[in-house]
This record gives C-alpha cells, sequence and structure tokens, in this order.
C-alpha cells in the first residue's frame, strides 16, 4: 500500500518540474523574440533620426546585436540550471 502510495507522488513530483521546466524554457522565446524586435525598432528610429533610411546601417547592425543578445541571455539562462 505505501509503496503505490510512494510511486504516485514521484510520478506527480516529475509531472510538476517537466511543467516547471516548460514553462521557463517556452518563456527563454519570448526573451529572445523581445531582444531582437526591440533591438530591430531601435535600429529603425536611429535610421530615421540619423537620416539614413537609404541605407538601414542601423537598423540591421542592431537587429543583429538583437539576435547575439538573445543567443547570449538563452544560453546563460540554460547553463544557470
Amino acid at each position: 500500500m505505501e509503496a503505490g502510495k510512494q510511486d504516485k507522488n514521484n510520478k506527480e513530483e516529475r509531472e510538476r518540474e517537466s511543467r516547471s521546466a516548460l514553462g521557463r524554457y517556452s518563456g527563454l522565446a519570448f526573451q529572445m523574440l523581445g531582444a531582437i524586435i526591440g533591438c530591430f525598432f531601435l535600429g529603425r528610429w536611429l535610421d530615421t533620426v540619423a537620416n539614413t533610411t537609404k541605407s538601414h546601417a542601423f537598423l540591421i547592425t542592431f537587429t543583429l546585436v538583437g539576435v547575439v543578445l538573445g543567443m547570449y541571455l538563452t544560453i546563460k539562462e540554460v547553463l544557470k540550471k
């Protein structure tokens, strides 16, 4: 009787841990997307202020910075565990 109860508790604990990991890793996708989109709009705004809309220099630069920043934050979070 005791072994069945313990198995049920272990199963519930594993399910809780997997839901926690799922939430944590799905949040990383939004974090990476936010970094890329934020840097994209910052670059776009800087292009209009600096009047470089034909070459899109700031847009391209800051979008790439956003990708690198998003990857850095994602790797940092994954290795934190």
